[in-house]
Protein backbone atom coordinates (compact mmCIF):
# COMPACT_ATOMS: atom_id res chain seq x y z
CA UNK A 1 0.00 0.00 0.00
CA UNK A 2 1.49 3.30 -1.09
CA UNK A 3 -1.52 5.58 -0.54
CA UNK A 4 -4.22 5.68 2.11
CA UNK A 5 -7.41 7.74 1.58
CA UNK A 6 -9.46 8.76 4.63
CA UNK A 7 -12.98 10.06 4.08
CA UNK A 8 -16.28 10.30 5.93
CA UNK A 9 -19.05 7.74 5.51
CA UNK A 10 -21.52 10.49 4.59
CA UNK A 11 -21.61 14.16 3.77
CA UNK A 12 -23.33 15.60 6.83
CA UNK A 13 -20.84 16.11 9.68
CA UNK A 14 -17.79 14.51 11.16
CA UNK A 15 -16.26 15.28 14.54
CA UNK A 16 -14.79 13.35 17.47
CA UNK A 17 -18.18 13.65 19.17
CA UNK A 18 -17.35 15.62 22.30
CA UNK A 19 -18.97 18.74 20.85
CA UNK A 20 -22.34 17.01 21.19
CA UNK A 21 -23.73 18.27 24.56
CA UNK A 22 -25.23 14.89 25.49
CA UNK A 23 -22.01 13.02 24.76
CA UNK A 24 -19.86 15.72 26.41
CA UNK A 25 -22.02 15.60 29.58
CA UNK A 26 -21.34 11.88 29.92
CA UNK A 27 -17.56 12.49 30.15
CA UNK A 28 -15.59 13.66 33.15
CA UNK A 29 -12.80 16.19 32.61
CA UNK A 30 -10.30 13.33 32.87
CA UNK A 31 -12.26 11.43 30.18
CA UNK A 32 -12.07 14.45 27.86
CA UNK A 33 -8.34 14.83 28.39
CA UNK A 34 -7.84 11.08 27.77
CA UNK A 35 -9.89 11.29 24.57
CA UNK A 36 -7.92 14.29 23.30
CA UNK A 37 -4.63 12.56 24.12
CA UNK A 38 -5.79 9.42 22.34
CA UNK A 39 -6.73 11.52 19.30
CA UNK A 40 -3.27 13.10 19.42
CA UNK A 41 -1.64 9.67 19.44
CA UNK A 42 -3.80 8.45 16.55
CA UNK A 43 -3.23 11.59 14.45
CA UNK A 44 0.51 11.48 15.17
CA UNK A 45 0.54 7.83 14.05
CA UNK A 46 -1.35 8.70 10.86
CA UNK A 47 1.09 11.52 10.13
CA UNK A 48 4.04 9.16 10.77
CA UNK A 49 2.85 6.50 8.31
CA UNK A 50 5.39 6.03 5.52
CA UNK A 51 2.58 6.02 2.95
CA UNK A 52 1.00 9.18 1.57
CA UNK A 53 -2.24 9.81 3.47
CA UNK A 54 -5.01 11.71 1.69
CA UNK A 55 -7.99 13.36 3.40
CA UNK A 56 -11.04 13.38 1.11
CA UNK A 57 -13.24 15.98 2.82
CA UNK A 58 -16.73 15.10 1.66
CA UNK A 59 -18.85 17.17 4.05
CA UNK A 60 -18.59 19.25 7.21
CA UNK A 61 -15.39 18.61 9.18
CA UNK A 62 -15.74 19.86 12.76
CA UNK A 63 -13.13 20.11 15.55
CA UNK A 64 -11.28 16.78 15.79
CA UNK A 65 -12.27 15.88 12.25
CA UNK A 66 -10.56 19.04 11.00
CA UNK A 67 -7.48 18.10 13.02
CA UNK A 68 -7.51 14.63 11.46
CA UNK A 69 -7.45 16.31 8.04
CA UNK A 70 -4.43 18.40 9.09
CA UNK A 71 -2.54 15.20 10.02
CA UNK A 72 -2.93 13.94 6.45
CA UNK A 73 -0.35 14.68 3.77
CA UNK A 74 -2.81 15.89 1.14
CA UNK A 75 -6.36 17.18 1.37
CA UNK A 76 -9.07 17.39 -1.29
CA UNK A 77 -12.59 18.75 -0.77
CA UNK A 78 -15.98 18.36 -2.39
CA UNK A 79 -17.45 21.73 -3.36
CA UNK A 80 -20.03 21.76 -0.53
CA UNK A 81 -17.50 20.86 2.20
CA UNK A 82 -16.93 23.11 5.19
CA UNK A 83 -14.42 23.08 8.02
CA UNK A 84 -14.65 24.63 11.48
CA UNK A 85 -12.81 24.51 14.80
CA UNK A 86 -15.37 26.04 17.20
CA UNK A 87 -13.46 25.38 20.43
CA UNK A 88 -12.60 29.06 21.08
CA UNK A 89 -16.31 29.91 21.30
CA UNK A 90 -16.59 27.76 24.43
CA UNK A 91 -13.25 28.77 25.92
CA UNK A 92 -11.02 26.05 24.51
CA UNK A 93 -8.55 25.51 21.75
CA UNK A 94 -8.20 22.56 19.38
CA UNK A 95 -6.30 20.02 21.43
CA UNK A 96 -5.55 17.34 18.85
CA UNK A 97 -2.84 19.09 16.86
CA UNK A 98 -4.35 22.08 15.03
CA UNK A 99 -2.18 24.72 16.75
CA UNK A 100 0.88 22.71 15.72
CA UNK A 101 -0.07 21.51 12.22
CA UNK A 102 -2.31 24.26 10.84
CA UNK A 103 0.38 27.02 10.79
CA UNK A 104 2.56 24.72 8.68
CA UNK A 105 -0.28 24.45 6.16
CA UNK A 106 -1.67 27.99 5.95
CA UNK A 107 0.76 30.21 7.86
CA UNK A 108 0.69 31.52 11.41
CA UNK A 109 -1.73 34.43 10.94
CA UNK A 110 -4.30 32.41 9.00
CA UNK A 111 -4.07 29.59 11.55
CA UNK A 112 -4.61 32.01 14.42
CA UNK A 113 -7.58 33.54 12.60
CA UNK A 114 -9.25 30.16 12.06
CA UNK A 115 -8.55 28.88 15.56
CA UNK A 116 -9.31 32.07 17.51
CA UNK A 117 -12.48 33.10 15.66
CA UNK A 118 -13.91 29.61 15.27
CA UNK A 119 -15.32 30.70 11.94
CA UNK A 120 -16.50 28.11 9.45
CA UNK A 121 -14.85 28.13 6.03
CA UNK A 122 -16.14 26.67 2.81
CA UNK A 123 -14.27 24.59 0.24
CA UNK A 124 -13.40 27.61 -1.91
CA UNK A 125 -11.71 29.31 1.05
CA UNK A 126 -9.94 26.08 1.99
CA UNK A 127 -8.46 26.07 -1.51
CA UNK A 128 -7.61 29.79 -1.42
CA UNK A 129 -5.72 29.29 1.86
CA UNK A 130 -3.85 26.28 0.48
CA UNK A 131 -5.48 23.98 3.01
CA UNK A 132 -6.73 21.70 0.24
CA UNK A 133 -4.99 20.92 -3.02
CA UNK A 134 -8.21 20.98 -5.06
CA UNK A 135 -11.99 21.24 -4.83
CA UNK A 136 -14.28 19.07 -6.96
CA UNK A 137 -18.03 19.00 -7.69
CA UNK A 138 -19.85 16.10 -5.96
CA UNK A 139 -20.23 14.08 -9.18
CA UNK A 140 -16.45 14.15 -9.81
CA UNK A 141 -15.11 14.10 -6.26
CA UNK A 142 -14.60 10.38 -5.58
CA UNK A 143 -13.21 9.70 -9.03
CA UNK A 144 -10.80 12.66 -8.90
CA UNK A 145 -9.44 11.67 -5.47
CA UNK A 146 -9.11 8.04 -6.59
CA UNK A 147 -7.23 9.13 -9.72
CA UNK A 148 -4.82 11.21 -7.63
CA UNK A 149 -4.27 8.22 -5.32
CA UNK A 150 -3.60 5.96 -8.33
CA UNK A 151 -1.08 8.46 -9.74
CA UNK A 152 0.76 8.59 -6.43
CA UNK A 153 0.66 4.79 -6.08
CA UNK A 154 2.11 4.41 -9.58
CA UNK A 155 5.16 6.49 -8.62
CA UNK A 156 8.28 5.00 -7.09
CA UNK A 157 7.48 4.00 -3.50
CA UNK A 158 11.02 4.62 -2.24
CA UNK A 159 11.00 8.11 -3.76
CA UNK A 160 7.60 8.99 -2.30
CA UNK A 161 8.41 7.66 1.14
CA UNK A 162 11.85 9.28 1.06
CA UNK A 163 10.41 12.69 0.23
CA UNK A 164 7.90 12.36 3.05
CA UNK A 165 10.63 11.34 5.52
CA UNK A 166 12.83 14.28 4.54
CA UNK A 167 9.97 16.75 5.07
CA UNK A 168 9.11 15.19 8.44
CA UNK A 169 12.74 15.34 9.58
CA UNK A 170 12.85 19.04 8.69
CA UNK A 171 9.99 19.89 11.06
CA UNK A 172 10.43 17.21 13.76
CA UNK A 173 12.42 19.02 16.52
CA UNK A 174 10.00 21.92 16.86
CA UNK A 175 6.97 19.74 16.26
CA UNK A 176 7.61 17.52 19.28
CA UNK A 177 8.08 20.45 21.66
CA UNK A 178 4.93 22.14 20.36
CA UNK A 179 2.89 18.94 20.75
CA UNK A 180 4.07 18.54 24.36
CA UNK A 181 3.15 22.16 25.14
CA UNK A 182 -0.26 21.66 23.51
CA UNK A 183 -0.94 18.58 25.66
CA UNK A 184 0.09 20.39 28.86
CA UNK A 185 -2.02 23.47 28.09
CA UNK A 186 -5.03 21.38 27.05
CA UNK A 187 -4.90 19.53 30.37
CA UNK A 188 -4.83 22.81 32.34
CA UNK A 189 -7.64 24.22 30.19
CA UNK A 190 -10.09 21.49 31.24
CA UNK A 191 -9.87 22.69 34.84
CA UNK A 192 -9.92 26.42 34.15
CA UNK A 193 -12.96 28.58 34.83
CA UNK A 194 -14.34 31.15 32.42
CA UNK A 195 -14.34 34.68 33.82
CA UNK A 196 -16.92 37.18 32.61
Amino acid sequence: TNVLVITGAGSEIFSMGILNPAIRASYSKDDVVRLVRRANAVFDAIEALPQIVVAAINGKAVAGAAELCFACDLRYAVSHATLVMPEAAWGGFPGAGAPVRLPLLVGRAQALDLICTGREINAAEMERLGLVQAVYPPAQFSQAVAETARNIAASGPLAIRGAKRIMAARQDPGFRAARELSAALRYALEWSQAVA
